[in-house]
């Protein structure tokens, strides 16, 4: 389930929000953890970012110190990384979002501008229950390769889909393939709360978390396919 972040919530006095950035940066950089370091160049004083540290701590964010002086995002602080600030929404914004999505698989299904297609769309979270008010639409979508995909077939598409996009490094840059479609199914959505596949696949299996599937087949949500991505 995405996590909803207040804008007037404090973390150790700091907009929560402000915090969250620098643990996103964080984790956009590829990294499972934080530094003191990391506070102090967003402009916070030393005793400030102890205390930032402290704090989330407390909340279960990170780890204990390690000997190299860096903190572990625990995975409730990989949540407050990918956390959203955004106002809660009504079951009927939640729908027409829905429906918006599943348009939109249809069209990547049906294209040959994408490397993958969706083969399962799964909702889980608030939008189960019977509430009104809404955290977002938490989504899952499990990708399928549409033919194999070698590193130069991976390198063509992103040059060609991607010609004047700044990628901050390799990673970035072999994971477009895939981070295009995410980009294509959220449509700039803030209703729409899309966790990777893997996360929600061990959310289910580790916490029994209640799911529904909109589309694909259910009885094959998690069967093991060679060719399925795992992203």
């Amino acid at each position: 389930m995405t996590m909803n972040l207040s804008g007037d919530e404090l973390l150790a006095g700091e907009p929560i929000l402000q915090v969250r950035d620098v643990v996103r940066k964080a984790w956009n950089a590829n990294r499972a953890y934080v530094t003191r370091q990391d506070f102090i160049e967003a402009g916070r004083p030393v005793a400030q970012a102890v205390r930032i540290l402290g704090e989330m701590g407390k909340r279960g964010f990170i780890g204990k110190r390690n000997r190299d002086k860096t903190f572990p995002l625990t995975p409730l602080g990989e949540k407050f990384a990918r956390a959203k600030g955004t106002p809660r929404i009504k079951r009927s914004t939640a729908e027409t979002a829905l429906v918006g999505l599943l348009d939109r698989v249809a069209e990547i299904n049906l294209s040959d501008d994408y490397l993958y297609s969706v083969t399962h769309v799964a909702i889980f979270g608030s939008v189960l229950g019977a509430a009104d008010i809404l955290g977002d639409l938490d989504v899952a979508v499990r990708l399928r390769q549409k033919r194999e995909i070698t590193q130069a077939v991976r390198n063509a598409h992103t040059k060609a889909t991607a010609p004047n996009r700044h990628f901050s490094g390799p990673f970035e840059w072999s994971s477009w393939p895939i981070n295009q479609i995410h980009r294509k199914l959220r449509n700039k959505k803030r209703a729409i709360g899309l966790i990777l596949w893997k996360e929600f696949e061990t959310m289910v299996k580790k916490k029994r978390a209640k799911y529904k599937v909109v589309f694909g087949d259910p009885t094959t949500v998690f069967k093991k396919d060679p060719w399925a991505s795992l992203s």
